[in-house]
Formats: structure tokens, sequence, C-alpha cells
């Protein structure tokens, strides 16, 4: 997770804890078809003729339809837990159904020699998406696919302003 979502979520936590308005925030992995998706540019370097451009035959990224996106928010924002910070369920079987590993350009319309190139990892990027930090734990939720992030650090306003000002 990025810098600027891990304070927001920090954010979301200190505010949950304050007066009766609940706060939440949900996180989850790639939308397919929402800005910056992968899915479009793969499909115009197909209908290019290629080559189609891959980071690594490896990695693996998680995809959900916009869909499901909505119908797990809009679970989430129906439960009653204060902490604020969900995570939507994006398993094996969702990688599987969607093509998750990006090595699968064919399931995106490539047809037989269609050129791939694999342009290697980044600096900073890594092979496995990561919903959830080491110092984290998932709690079951009454939704199957929906779990309530704890954090095993200590998120209060207080300490949050402290860490700002430095």
């Amino acid at each position: 997770m990025g810098a600027t979502k891990c304070v927001a979520e920090k954010v979301i936590q200190a505010l949950s804890q304050r007066g009766d308005t609940r706060f939440l925030a949900v996180r989850f992995g790639n939308v397919l078809g929402s800005r910056g998706s992968l899915i479009p540019l793969i499909q115009d370097q197909i209908r290019r003729g290629g080559p189609v451009t891959l980071t690594h035959p490896e990695m693996r990224r998680y995809f959900m339809s916009p869909a499901e996106a909505v119908l797990l928010v809009l679970q989430a924002s129906t439960m009653e837990i204060r902490t604020g910070i969900f995570l939507l369920d994006m398993g094996a079987d969702q990688n599987r159904r969607s093509g998750g590993r990006t090595h699968s350009a064919v399931r995106f319309g490539a047809r037989p020699g269609c050129p791939i190139v694999f342009t290697g990892v980044r600096a900073g990027e890594k092979m496995e998406e990561e919903l959830s930090g080491h110092d984290e734990t998932l709690k079951g939720t009454p939704f199957d696919r929906i779990f309530e992030v704890r954090s095993n650090g200590i998120t209060n306003e207080s300490i949050l302003r402290l860490r700002c000002k430095r």
C-alpha cells in the first residue's frame, strides 16, 4: 500500500474514535475498467498488433468487477464496526476467474503470434500484491468476503497529529 493511502487510513481510524459519526475505508485490489486499470492498456496494445508489455511472467495482481466492488463497499457500510477499515477478499478464486496472472494476456484478446515483452520489475514494485500489512490482523465479519483490519499499532488523533508535525 502506498504512503498516501496508509496516511488516509490512519486519519479514518483516528476520526472513527471520536463522536458519533462513522468513518470507514475499504481496501481492495484492482477494479476492472477503472481509471489506471491494466486491462484497457493491454487491449489497446493487442489491437495495434503488439507487443503486449508486461512486467514479469510471475507477477500476481488481483482484479474484481465494478459490480463486485460496489456490492462489497455497500455491505461494508452496513456493519456496526467502529474501526473504520475493511479489506475485501481478493482470493485465489477471484484471481483465477479474472485472469489475475499478468502473463495471461491471451485472456484479454491476444491472438497467437502477438508478441509479449516482459519489461522487468520496477524499483519498489512487489511481485505479489499485499492487501494487508505485517502489523495488521484480519478479523471476520458477518459477510464472507469482508474482513475487518485491525492494526497492531496505536492509532489515535493525538499521535497522528504529533507524527504529521515532524
